[in-house]
């Protein structure tokens, strides 16, 4: 899915124009506010909607092949690459065609002097727009998640109880588990309920330095673990509070999560 969406349509519908007039200002040392003027103005802005929308097509492709959030400068290059070469034949064919229309003569040399190198600089600065666009969604989109964890954090998790929804602070679960399909909360009574989020999702959601993902089954709070202990080939052993038969005693961590488990078992609980 693309980031921005719909959201540099309105965008563009207004900087275009703007973009229209800048460009006649810095190529043209007198302008004069005539009828000639704003026909071409009219011609030239529905060119630069047609080279934004060949543009914006470059784009969408390129990040559905290999997204931005996955930064490298060959990314960066194939992207501002592509964007100027589409968009400047696009601008040179139409420019020929227009001007082979309404004068029959081809288009004067100073376009590919001058103006075809404001062009490329103004594609430039339409990619410019929407990495910083990219980039600003993807902050607001994590900070929104910080927002929506520290909310589970101070308020809990909404359980329902009969025809009632009650709230389980977060120091008040033990854990969680999935069994035939079907995600459970765990609290301190060592009751179950069921609720209607996956592991995967808690996992983004709840308080990282209080719960861990052990396997594909428990996600585990750190007050139900009560010691860990290393056997072959680098896996581990953790050993629960032995209250329920909701835990098994033991949980065995593949050696890939080992390390992972380890430095957070043995952080500083004060500091939580």
């Amino acid at each position: 899915m693309i980031i921005w969406q719909k959201q540099d349509i309105k965008i563009f519908l207004v900087l275009i124009p703007i973009i229209n007039l800048v460009n006649y200002f810095i190529t043209y040392q007198n302008v004069i506010l005539n009828s000639y003027f704003f026909l071409t103005l009219l011609v030239d802005t529905l060119q630069g909607y047609l080279t934004w929308l060949i543009i914006r097509y470059v784009i969408i492709k390129m990040e559905k092949k290999s997204p931005l959030l996955h930064f490298t400068f060959q990314r960066l290059f194939l992207q501002l690459f592509f964007t100027c070469l589409s968009g400047l034949i696009f601008i040179i064919l139409a420019t020929e065609l227009l001007n082979a229309i309404a004068k029959s003569k081809p288009v004067p040399l100073n376009f590919y002097q001058l103006d075809i190198w404001l062009y490329a600089i103004w594609i430039l600065v339409v990619n410019g727009i929407y990495i910083g666009m990219y980039y600003y969604l993807i902050w607001k989109s994590s900070e929104q998640k910080i927002l929506k964890g520290n909310q589970l954090k101070t308020d809990g998790i909404s359980v329902k109880i009969g025809a009632k929804n009650t709230k389980i602070a977060m120091n008040d679960i033990k854990g969680f588990y999935v069994e035939d399909g079907l995600s459970y909360l765990i609290d301190s009574n060592f009751k179950t309920y069921i609720i209607n989020s996956s592991l995967e999702n808690l996992e983004k959601t709840i308080q990282p330095s209080l719960f861990f993902r052990v396997n594909r089954k428990f996600i585990l709070h750190r007050n139900s673990i009560t010691s860990f202990k290393r056997i072959e080939n680098n896996k581990l052993v953790i050993f629960t509070l032995n209250e329920s038969s909701l835990f098994p005693n033991e949980i065995f961590i593949s050696r890939l999560k080992a390390p992972a488990f380890k430095k957070w078992f043995e952080e500083d609980t004060l500091s939580l």
